[in-house]
């Protein structure tokens, strides 16, 4: 039986997450402008904490298995675009979490991040984390939700024993 302690957590947030987006989704669908209203901007938030949420359950799953999250990148589910989700996940939250530092500090980390976006054929833009989410899962729901069972996909693959 697999072990895996991180997995009810973030079903629980990105359940939150999602409701939160559906609102706000909501709401945007019943103003003049939903950009001048800060809408999308919320959302754009919103979505950059889900796949931050996503980032730190690959971490913790990753070190349970004794291994470092770079060396799990490349497993579980393949997108069409070539790259694994997991890839993307982290890309999108890497994105989320350092491009206001990008504009101002030079990093390695910038360009590598960014290629993973652009394979996924989505351009570096102002809302780049809800458009990875949507890309990312389309036809699918553009929800998190949606993506779990790509990432418990991928932490059977860290320990195919247990599958």
């Amino acid at each position: 039986m697999k072990v895996d302690f991180d997995l009810p957590l973030l079903e629980e947030v990105l359940a939150l997450l999602d409701r939160h987006l559906t609102r706000l989704e909501h709401h945007a669908a019943v103003v003049p402008d939903p950009d001048a209203e800060g809408i999308l901007d919320s959302m754009e938030q919103v979505v950059g904490l889900g796949f931050a949420a996503c980032q730190t359950y690959l971490v913790a799953r990753s070190a349970f298995m004794v291994a470092s999250k770079s060396d799990t990148l490349d497993l579980g589910p393949v997108h069409r675009c070539g790259r694994t989700i997991v890839a993307i996940v982290n890309a999108a939250a890497n994105y989320w979490k350092h491009h206001d530092e990008w504009a101002v500090t030079a990093s390695g980390g910038r360009a590598r991040t960014e290629e993973v976006i652009a394979a996924l054929g989505v351009r570096v833009s102002e809302y780049t984390a809800s458009n990875v989410l949507s890309e990312l899962l389309r036809p699918l729901p553009a929800r998190f939700t949606t993506l779990i069972p790509f990432l418990v996909q991928w932490s059977d693959a860290l320990d195919p024993t247990t599958t």
